[in-house]
């Protein structure tokens, strides 16, 4: 572990030597170092196998409990959170995208950071409210920069639709977690981009999933919706995703209307829930 540590490390600092250029694809691995893709794959490794020693923990506890005749609905609960914290690799990984270092506009610090995040939440690995927050800071920080950037702007719709699933269940009158605010940010972020016509075709189809996803997250529009608010930061009014759904369906882009119309059937099983 403290090899890897060391050699991503070094990958780090032999990439920070030239920040790619606005031309370049800062999500490409071409912008990188020989020993800093190493590492970028090093990392995609070190997350799926610390996601399959999470899983094969848990089955090992359910399978233990089986053994000893204790059935699954009278034995302890399995912590996720806790086994998440006690695996050194998942701590390492989550820690590195706490450091107050990382600098967004190197092409190392921000491919390191989605292919952490990436790999986590397309994994069945439950996490914590607290993992699922730096997971969308990092998003957050991330489009801070590179906004109009079209391919950067995709890649993070697809990992917010991932990440949607993990978000917390909220009980009635429940008020928001601050992961179900930044989602939300940052929902309401990319259709600012949308109604400017500054989305790609293909970041448009990403963001018609992403609302897909917070459909079935939210059914009954208790908390999600688009909060549109003005220059000065105020909120100026909330858009219901059924309503986004309709403004998709109208939109310039053929192949974007027929990806939307798959969504409309969910809209029926919205008005049934409310």
């Amino acid at each position: 572990m403290e090899e890897t540590t060391s050699t991503v490390s070094m990958a780090s600092e032999a990439s920070r030597t030239s920040a790619p250029t606005k031309e370049s694809y800062v999500l490409h691995p071409s912008l990188l170092s020989s020993q800093a893709r190493l590492a970028v794959l090093a990392t995609r490794l070190l997350c799926n196998w610390a996601c399959a020693c999470f899983l094969a923990t848990k089955f090992g506890r359910r399978l233990a409990n089986a053994s000893g005749r204790l059935s699954l609905s009278g034995a302890s609960p399995i912590d996720d959170e806790s086994m998440m914290v006690e695996n050194p690799t998942c701590r390492h990984l989550f820690a590195w995208l706490s450091r107050q270092d990382v600098d967004y506009s190197v092409a190392w610090d921000i491919q390191q950071t989605i292919v952490i995040i990436r790999e986590f939440v397309a994994s069945s690995v439950q996490l914590s409210s607290e993992i699922i927050c730096s997971f969308l800071e990092g998003l957050r920080n991330t489009m801070s920069l590179y906004r109009r950037d079209q391919r950067v702007s995709a890649e993070v719709i697809r990992l917010l639709t991932l990440i949607v699933p993990h978000l917390r269940l909220l009980d009635p009158g429940e008020p928001l977690g601050k992961d179900h605010k930044l989602t939300l940010h940052l929902l309401a972020a990319f259709w600012g981009l949308y109604e400017d016509t500054l989305l790609s075709s293909v970041a448009k189809l990403e963001l018609v999933g992403f609302v897909e996803a917070l459909l079935k997250a939210d059914p009954e529009l208790k908390w999600a919706e688009i909060k549109i608010k003005t220059r000065s930061g105020e909120q100026r009014s909330s858009i219901r995703l059924d309503a986004a759904v309709c403004r998709l369906l109208r939109d310039d882009d053929h192949t974007v209307r027929m990806y939307t119309i798959a969504v409309v059937p969910r809209l029926f099983l919205l008005h049934t829930a409310t």
